[in-house]
C-alpha cells in the first residue's frame, strides 16, 4: 500500500511539474520599462496604488516594473492626481507622453505627503509607547507614512492606561 502511494505521488509530481515550473517562471522573471515624458518639472509615479513604494521622477525617466497591465498614478505638485493604465511589454520600454495644458488653481494631491514621507503623526506623553498594526514605533512622538486603509493603533503606558 505504501509503495503504491509513493509511486502515485512520484508520477503525479512528474506529470504536474511542467505546469508548476511554467507558472513560477512567468511570475517573477518578466519585466519591462515605462518611460514618462511630461511637462511637469518633478513628479512621483505610483504603481497599482502602492503609495509606500512610490518613484520620484523627472521627465524622460523610466522605471522597471513587471510586465503586464498596471494602473499608474502621476502625482505632481501643481496637478490633481492623473491616472492611467498601461500594458508593459516584456523586455521592452513603453513610452508614455503626458502633457498638462491647464492646471487647477488649488490641486488636490498627495505630493506633499510623498515629498515629506509621512501622512500620520502621533504625540503622547513621554512614557507611552506607540504601536501601529502590532509594531512598535517608539515613545512620545512619531511621524510616518502608512498605507491607505484601516490600521490598529495602540498607546501603552506602563503605569496608567492603554488605549
Amino acid at each position: 500500500m505504501l509503495r503504491s502511494l509513493l509511486v502515485f505521488l512520484s508520477v503525479s509530481l512528474f506529470l504536474f511539474s511542467p505546469l508548476i515550473a511554467q507558472n513560477s517562471d512567468s511570475d517573477t522573471s518578466k519585466t519591462g520599462w515605462i518611460k514618462i515624458e511630461t511637462n511637469l518639472p518633478e513628479f512621483f509615479i505610483v504603481v497599482n496604488g502602492d503609495y509606500l513604494n512610490h518613484h520620484y521622477l523627472n521627465s524622460g525617466d523610466s522605471i522597471l516594473v513587471s510586465s503586464g497591465k498596471h494602473a499608474f498614478t502621476v502625482v505632481g505638485k501643481d496637478i490633481d492626481h492623473f491616472q492611467f493604465t498601461a500594458d508593459i511589454p516584456n523586455d521592452s520600454t513603453l513610452s508614455k507622453e503626458i502633457l498638462f495644458m491647464s492646471l487647477p488653481r488649488i490641486p488636490r494631491n498627495s505630493f506633499g505627503v510623498l515629498t515629506d514621507g509621512k501622512n500620520l503623526s502621533i504625540t503622547t506623553d513621554e512614557q507611552s509607547e506607540i504601536f501601529i498594526d502590532g509594531k512598535s514605533f517608539g515613545r512620545q512622538y512619531t511621524e510616518l507614512l502608512v498605507s491607505p486603509g484601516k490600521h490598529h493603533i495602540v498607546l501603552e503606558h506602563p503605569h496608567q492606561w492603554n488605549c
